[in-house]
């Protein structure tokens, strides 16, 4: 959704397909996280100038976080998933380049083609042990990530064209990808 300036999506009481969550679009079982408003609690001014930035905690329960959910959702700084996110779909934080902040929890198993394209603020992700498919360009011109950090085996991931960070298409040589990754919490 390129809808700057949306600030919440509203649903009918007894909808049988839909609800809002504070604002934000979910599938009626709450399973699915269908769209956030670009402009959620993203502060603007008049003339379009993004004043503040915003952070969101996706609702316990959520399993799949879909396609373009996010899109373009420039204000956004932090997103918070819950344990139950399982997949993150084809360009869901696609363009969100103020997003310097987001955890990917254990139970994630995919990450669609340009899930996080053009993510810039993005500085080093972790990737959880349950990571089985992550998508062509899902990190394509997120320029400043220096450190990848995969909890699983990479014989263990179906991996897609230049899934890894890049800046424009070209590889970061201080890009730093581990795999089998252990950060002691387990």
């Amino acid at each position: 959704m390129d809808c700057r300036y949306l600030r919440r999506i509203e649903v009918a009481e007894g909808n049988a397909h839909f609800k809002s969550v504070d604002g934000a679009l979910y599938s009626r079982d709450g399973a699915r996280l269908i769209t956030y408003p670009n402009a959620h609690s993203a502060q603007y001014a008049d003339d379009g100038k993004l004043l503040q930035k915003a952070s969101y905690t996706v609702e316990p329960g959520t399993k799949i976080i879909s396609h373009c959910a996010f899109y373009k959702c420039y204000g956004l700084e932090q997103v918070l998933l819950p344990d139950t996110v399982e997949v993150i779909e084809e360009r869901a934080f696609h363009k969100c380049d103020s997003m310097g902040s987001v955890n990917f929890p254990e139970g994630l198993t995919s990450i669609g083609k340009d899930a996080f394209l053009g993510c810039q603020a993005l500085t080093e992700i972790t990737l959880p042990s349950t990571i089985r498919e992550i998508g062509e360009y899902a990190f394509y011109n997120a320029q400043n990530i220096q450190a990848v950090r995969i909890k699983a085996r990479e014989a263990d991931v179906a991996l897609g064209n230049k899934w890894y960070p890049t800046s424009a298409g070209r590889d970061i040589a201080s890009l730093e990808i581990v795999w089998g990754y252990d950060d002691g919490s387990d």
